[in-house]
């Protein structure tokens, strides 16, 4: 496998891991997940399925622009990055901008979804959140390896 289609597989991974797993974890039961949370209000419930249902478009859009005939295939692997970068990013800053957000769906529960390392709380949505920026970076860089040396 040459490098740029093996880093568009890790694109791909990314974009679409971002995306079941956001899923997933909003539609979780009970106070587990967002979209059937009792606590949550009817009107923030509306959000976030927009927002999940969103991501999930977007990353169909992705994964056709990687992987679609283009005289530009460049586009469709920056854009994947782009959408990766663009949806986790936020939770490394989010709760500065506004205080008053959680990290947690379950502030009562956070114990069970983190861990502490160094004196610092780590959230897994973090963790995976990271994992998923890292590998959709590699991918992006060995496809421009790839279509450098596909060029020479």
């Amino acid at each position: 496998m040459s490098k740029q289609t093996f880093g568009k597989v890790l694109l791909s991974l990314a974009v679409g891991l971002s995306a079941i797993v956001s899923t997933i974890v909003d539609l979780l039961p009970g106070k587990l997940g967002h979209v059937y949370n009792p606590e949550w209000p009817a009107h923030a419930v509306f959000h976030d399925i927009v927002m999940f249902l969103l991501l999930d478009w977007m990353a169909i859009v992705c994964l056709w622009l990687l992987w679609r005939k283009s005289t530009e295939p460049r586009i469709g692997a920056l854009v994947s990055l782009l959408l990766v970068l663009g949806f986790w990013s936020p939770f490394y800053y989010v709760t500065t901008l506004f205080p008053s957000a959680s990290l947690s769906a379950n502030p009562a529960e956070t114990e069970a979804i983190s861990v502490v390392v160094l004196g610092f709380r780590l959230y897994f949505n973090v963790i995976i959140g990271t994992a998923l920026i890292v590998m959709a970076l590699i991918g992006y860089g060995l496809f421009r390896r790839g279509e450098h040396n596909s060029v020479a």
